[in-house]
């Protein structure tokens, strides 16, 4: 999701794009225009996460918007969870957020910007389900620090919102899917209002409709973009 908006908005924008993987990094700006700046960062380490700010605070200190969409997924029962594997999914999917965020919008502040905030959730923060007790809570979590942040961030007139995907064509998605088979995929297709999977562009559209005039009026908003899948039972048979 995160390379996908990164194509699409260094189109409009200058986008400055981080991951721990410098070959995607390298092959995301080879196939975006000029207008992409690429800075290689862990982000589960607060030292790297400062050396960043400082970056954009040195060459880019206009920066209006911060789109948090780094995360990992592991799958593992309750039992296997040990304290790195704990850590390593809260401190990538929560704690980057609060550092990066905390960091930027004083950035704003300083500049007087009126910016924008979006954190990429999932529909995990709300559906419970076996093997992802980690990442379920770095996403509930995520919705939470949101609200925060919108109240705190409010009367600098910086908006924080999340954007909560539910199962959208990323390559890690179709990798799962190839795993699990056809049948099981179906299965997942069925609990969907909608019956469809949902596609990066579907997130993109959301995302402009944030960083827009048109959005001004909304801060703390969890905006879903699921198909449906959390409102509940999609069909009921008698």
């Amino acid at each position: 999701i995160g390379a996908g908006l990164t194509k699409e908005f260094c189109e409009e924008f200058l986008v400055i794009a981080t991951d721990l993987a410098e070959n995607l990094l390298c092959q995301i700006s080879h196939e975006c225009s000029a207008s992409i700046v690429c800075f290689k960062c862990d982000l589960t380490k607060e030292n790297e996460i400062n050396n960043l700010i400082k970056f954009i605070s040195d060459r880019f200190p206009f920066l209006f918007s911060v789109i948090n969409s780094a995360g990992i997924y592991p799958t593992q029962s309750m039992f296997d969870i040990d304290q790195t594997s704990w850590d390593s999914v809260l401190n990538l999917n929560l704690r980057a957020p609060f550092l990066l965020s905390r960091g930027l919008s004083k950035l704003m502040i300083r500049n007087k910007i009126n910016g924008s905030i979006i954190n990429i959730s999932s529909s995990a923060a709300k559906m419970a389900r076996p093997g992802i007790c980690h990442y379920g809570a770095s996403k509930a979590g995520l919705e939470q620090l949101t609200k925060n942040l919108a109240i705190e961030l409010a009367s600098h007139q910086i908006r924080v919102n999340v954007v909560a995907p539910g199962l959208i064509n990323t390559e890690t998605v179709q990798k799962m899917s190839n795993d699990i088979g056809a049948m099981e995929h179906q299965k997942k297709l069925n609990k969907i209002p909608l019956r469809r999977i949902g596609k990066t562009q579907d997130i993109v559209g959301m995302v402009r409709y944030l960083l827009s005039p048109e959005s001004s009026y909304c801060t703390g908003g969890i905006y879903p973009i699921d198909g449906g899948i959390t409102l509940g039972i999609s069909d009921y048979k008698h």
